[in-house]
């Protein structure tokens, strides 16, 4: 039976989708269940064509004078055969109904075949790491509006550091007090870059999480990602502009990480191999920003780090945060019973929105400073009252400080630091920067002067 075929270009239409499928997908992607074993021979055309070969569980054949399947074609059969049988089509003036019947039966081998595919491809290594690699590769956009930023110099001093960063340089530790605008300072100088990608470490194990936030497998997955991430950077034209060429692996680490020293300890490890050793073979930038100046002091990659300090605001920059908060008429008040530390003066903001009084806030910023100042004096290394001796000793120094070894009396920042997270007593801070001790705010060298036995 057949029948004419109706004016247009079906089969052409059908030959050019099929060879642009053909020549987009991948050789030999799709494994057929074999059935059988033929061979033989068919006519086509005026030609004969061989076949020999295992045939798949649904054979297919193209055209009334092609019997066997095109077995011995190593990649995607089904679709060779709609091209064969669209080019049959196209050159006879009549479409016989077994044609049509054999077409159906290769077009739907071909879908079931590449949704087989599609459906690997979904859970393959592959797009796993493309994906991994379009994370970095987006620009990096802070949580915070660039107009509730103020300028601060420190941006511009983390910017220079990312900028000029190079293969085997050491990681770039930010520290600062708590609430100093240490996390905010990092993603402004970061706001827009490529290549960056950032992590909250929130538990002592979490290499693991970070490989799972970020959809890769292991360890040696996320280094390949790394190093694709690396080879864009350096060699597309369009990231020429981009302030760095090197990966950025932005890790924050809260005041209260679980697992403290062991989950830091990884922090360290992790940093030192990817920054200073490059073991790696992925030399990426680890930028580590530690929630407090004692966090840091837990980060230990034998001395290969580079710190910038993050200080409280200046007078004009607190200004700025305040007249942005609609504060322009009281900014001095606040300044002066707020002090300048930036997380201070957004909650007082917050808290005379609420309808706090200002008395009240400065009231509660005292009990803690108390509460930091009293956790300090009970300090006791090796059974020496060591918080005690160094209120003590910074008081005599005035504004000046003390440094980690005064007389015969060694005061380690790492040791020291480890009893400041476990006593919750931030009222002395270690100056990664100056190598000096210095109080945590004139508020809480004030109370120490009331405090301290003469």
């Amino acid at each position: 039976m057949a029948m004419r075929r109706r004016k247009g270009s079906l089969p052409l239409f059908c030959a050019i989708c099929a060879a642009a499928c053909f020549c987009l997908a991948p050789t030999n992607f799709i494994l057929l269940p074999q059935a059988s074993t033929v061979s033989g021979t068919a006519n086509h055309g005026g030609g004969n064509l061989q076949f020999i070969g295992s045939s798949a569980a649904m054979p297919v054949s193209c055209g009334r004078r092609l019997s066997a399947p095109p077995t011995q074609l190593k990649a995607l059969p089904q679709l060779r055969a709609v091209i064969q049988w669209a080019m049959h089509a196209q050159s006879n003036k009549t479409v016989d109904i077994r044609d049509i019947r054999d077409f159906s039966l290769a077009l739907a081998g071909f879908v079931v075949s590449a949704a087989s595919f599609v459906v690997s491809y979904a859970a393959s290594d592959f797009r796993m790491k493309r994906l991994a690699v379009k994370k970095f590769m987006a620009p990096y956009e802070p949580a915070t509006s660039p107009d509730e930023v103020v300028a601060r110099k420190v941006v511009d001093d983390i910017k220079h550091r990312l900028q000029s960063w190079r293969q085997k340089f050491h990681a770039t530790i930010v520290s600062g007090r708590y609430k100093c605008g240490k996390t905010v300072a990092v993603q402004e100088a970061l706001r827009g870059v490529r290549g960056v990608w950032g992590f909250t470490i929130e538990v002592e194990d979490w290499k693991p999480v970070m490989y799972t936030r970020l959809g890769v497998k292991d360890a040696n997955m996320f280094d390949e990602v790394l190093r694709r991430v690396r080879a864009k950077l350096q060699k597309k034209k369009k990231y020429t502009n981009n302030l760095t060429q090197y990966p950025i692996l932005l890790l924050d680490i809260p005041r209260d990480l679980e697992g403290g020293k062991e989950g830091m300890k990884l922090v360290s490890n992790m940093a030192k191999d990817m920054s200073s050793d490059s073991s790696y073979n992925a030399p990426a930038h680890a930028v580590v920003v530690a929630s407090s100046a004692a966090s840091a002091q837990a980060f230990d990659a034998g001395g290969r780090r580079f710190d910038i300090w993050v200080g409280d605001m200046t007078h004009g920059e607190g200004t700025e945060v305040l007249e942005k908060h609609g504060h322009e008429s009281d900014a001095a008040e606040i300044i002066d019973k707020c002090g300048l530390r930036a997380g201070d003066l957004v909650d007082a903001c917050n808290d005379l929105k609420k309808g706090d009084s200002l008395s009240d806030i400065q009231t509660g910023l005292q009990k803690l400073a108390i509460k930091d100042v009293v956790n300090f004096m009970s300090l006791t290394l090796d059974g020496k009252p060591v918080g005690l001796e160094m209120l003590k000793a910074l008081l005599q120094s005035g504004d000046a400080g003390i440094e980690a070894v005064i007389n015969t009396t060694a005061y380690e920042p790492s040791e020291i630091a480890k009893l400041i997270r476990d006593k919750k007593a931030h009222a002395i801070i270690w100056h990664p920067t100056e190598m000096l001790y210095k109080f945590a705010s004139s508020l809480h060298a004030k109370i120490a002067k009331g405090k301290c036995p003469d």
